[in-house]
């Protein structure tokens, strides 16, 4: 497999900016740059940075804003057929990956500011009509846990992902068998339980796959550069390198950034509400828990500006007419307008389910404090890093509050010198649950050693 050029850079160091750089120097060479972002509006201003720092750079940008609903249609047809002349186009990633296929990629260089999300689990209801998708499937071996998924009936399987005339059953199952059609992703079942939900057991009615993205989507292209904060500590970084590809660091783009490691760290006290990682079931069992954590959150800040995020499922009541509340929302990258607040929260329980994350742990090798760190604490990471934390010339006062010990005790090492202080909502003492086991027991354990000796000889 071949090697990928990466860039791990801390957030607030100024990738972007750095990245713009290079984008610049390609075009300049008389090539063109394919420049994918998490987030339409980071796209827009990109594009706009670029009009202002680099006015000779032609852009071309495809989202929802610029293309309305047929934005892959409108990207794909200019990735056939580009301008004769150099340029950067810009697309979030998710128009990217859902591309029907690359044309002769050697044309393009590829920038991924961000690392893309490689895991990509699902669940759908399926307890009557599964046979409409599952008689077009095929279950290979991938040990005794998961089977690999692929096409019986080809056709019958591009008809849904392709789903011309937006039938209702298509739709449901669109970005699974997209999955399945393009290649670009390795998905898989659980064989239990994916044999219960063909043969009608009644605990068995969902029909949960996990997708895993592959290293064959980077071949290709004149370069590829991956850029992102913490990069190495990501399911993508750590799967693709049990897939055989080689990462090697950017020096020239790290030689650009501000910074490399956090110096402000004196400067921030982190806050923690629970001594238990925090979860839905730990809210649901006690329900007094949310009350006292906004209580105190609200103590703590008064009337100073703070930003804060929570789970979608609580964002309508969450510090409800609070005018001095800023919702960063579940996509925070690039958001630069908050770095005058010193002050945030994140409320959000980010977890794997028990099934999503013994996958990761029994095919993947990526075991559960791995998966906490690349879901639950980079996502706090990049939120709070939307405030004046980000900004090293900064001399204010930070405070921040997380949900748990364990998620503020990893913001701390990022941040040599700065505190770690409870609130005092939860005491009881952490306790290590089944789910934060690698393996349930001493037979997946076996197997999972069976399956990772078998896929190093392939």
């Amino acid at each position: 497999m071949r090697e990928i050029y990466y860039c791990p850079a801390p957030t607030g160091a100024g990738k972007t900016y750095a990245i713009e750089e290079r984008v610049a120097e390609h075009i300049r060479c008389g090539d063109t740059v394919i420049l994918t972002q998490p987030s339409k509006n980071l796209c827009h201003q990109t594009a706009q940075e670029m009009s202002v720092r680099f006015p000779y750079v032609p852009v071309e940008v495809f989202n929802q804003d610029t293309c309305g609903e047929k934005t892959v249609v409108a990207l794909s047809d200019h990735l056939k057929n580009p301008p004769d002349h150099p340029h950067v186009i810009i697309a979030t990633w998710a128009a990217f990956i859902r591309l029907s296929h690359f044309d002769r990629p050697e044309r393009f260089h590829l920038i991924c500011d961000e690392f893309p999300a490689a895991f990509v689990p699902q669940s759908i209801r399926l307890p009557d009509n599964h046979s409409l998708l599952t008689d077009a499937l095929e279950i290979g071996d991938a040990g005794p846990i998961y089977g690999l998924v692929t096409a019986s009936d080809p056709a019958a399987i591009r008809k849904m992902a392709e789903n011309r005339n937006k039938d209702a059953f298509y739709g449901l199952v669109n970005d699974f068998t997209q999955r399945i059609h393009y290649g670009r992703y390795s998905s898989y079942v659980d064989l239990k339980s994916y044999n219960g939900l063909l043969n009608g057991g009644k605990d068995d009615r969902v029909l949960s796959t996990y997708s895993m993205l592959n290293p064959t989507v980077f071949l290709g292209f004149s370069s590829v550069l991956l850029a992102g904060a913490r990069a190495e500590e990501t399911i993508l970084y750590k799967w693709f390198e049990g897939k055989g590809v080689t990462f090697i660091q950017e020096c020239a783009l790290m030689n650009k950034l501000r910074y490399t490691e956090h110096e402000n760290g004196h400067l921030i006290e982190f806050y923690y509400a629970s001594e238990r990682n925090w979860s839905k079931t730990e809210q649901n069992n006690n329900p007094s828990l949310r009350p006292k954590f906004l209580e105190a959150v609200q103590s703590l800040f008064g009337e100073e500006d703070f930003v804060w995020q929570d789970n979608v499922v609580n964002e309508k009541d969450t510090f409800l007419g609070l005018l001095n509340a800023h919702n960063v929302g579940h996509s925070p990258h690039g958001l630069n307008q908050y770095q005058r607040i010193n002050k945030a929260v994140i409320m959000s329980s980010l977890n794997y389910s028990r099934n999503e994350g013994g996958f990761l742990t029994n095919l993947c090798g990526i075991g559960p404090d791995e998966q906490r760190i690349a879901l639950a604490y980079h996502s706090s990471y990049q939120t709070y890093n939307r405030t004046s934390v980000r900004n090293p010339a900064s001399s204010d006062r930070k405070i921040v509050v997380l949900p748990d010990r364990q998620n503020a005790a990893w913001q701390h090492e990022r941040f040599p010198g700065s505190k770690i202080i409870p609130l005092g909502i939860d005491l009881r003492d952490a306790v290590r649950t089944r789910s934060d086991k690698r393996y349930a027991n001493a037979t997946d354990r076996k197997r999972a050693q069976r399956d990772k000796l078998k896929r190093q000889a392939e």
